[in-house]
């Protein structure tokens, strides 16, 4: 069971929560909270992960990590858990920066993206909840070349302007 906190169309924690797998769907103008972690390295790579053939929506795409936040959990809570449970690698609080909020309509999803600099040895990683199968750095002409190639999950958002926009963001 993996329950999720519901939230207003503001953003607002409500005092419901749901079940991930129940039927129990979000209502009109319910949400629940997702992360998204954009990890770069000192070379100005991009750290990405293929998703695994276990998963239900796009296996074996490519996408940044992240996941669902779990009732109770704040938003960096659950980056930090969700990079510890797709790479086996703790990543601390201190090491990341809070970049923007996106609402999806569509998906009933707020997504908080989340910046990490870090300079990860892709020898460390460890697939242990196998949800992840591969991980690569990548530059963003790479990461351009991938999405042309529909190898990246569909939904995935990040471009060169929103890259510049992150180098900016974690130079400052």
């Amino acid at each position: 069971m993996e329950l999720w906190d519901v939230y207003d169309i503001e953003k607002n924690k409500l005092k419901k929560v749901i079940d991930r797998h129940s039927n129990q769907l979000l209502g009109e103008g319910e949400y629940h909270l997702g992360v998204e972690a954009i990890i770069v390295n000192s070379k100005k790579q991009i750290l990405i992960s293929k998703r695994s053939e276990f998963k239900n929506k796009y296996p074996f795409l490519w996408e940044c990590n992240g996941g669902a936040v779990k009732s109770g959990e704040t938003s960096r809570q659950g980056i930090i858990r969700e990079l510890k449970e797709e790479l086996g690698l703790q990543f601390h609080e201190k090491n990341e920066l809070f970049y923007k909020c996106i609402r999806d309509d569509e998906s009933k999803l707020f997504k908080d993206i989340w910046i990490f600099k870090e300079d990860v040895d892709i020898g460390e990683i460890r697939f242990e909840d196998h949800e992840v199968i591969d991980v690569m750095w990548v530059t963003i002409d790479e990461l351009d070349s991938l999405k042309e190639k529909n190898m990246m999950v569909p939904k995935f958002r990040l471009n060169r302007e929103e890259f510049e926009t992150i180098l900016n963001f974690i130079n400052k």
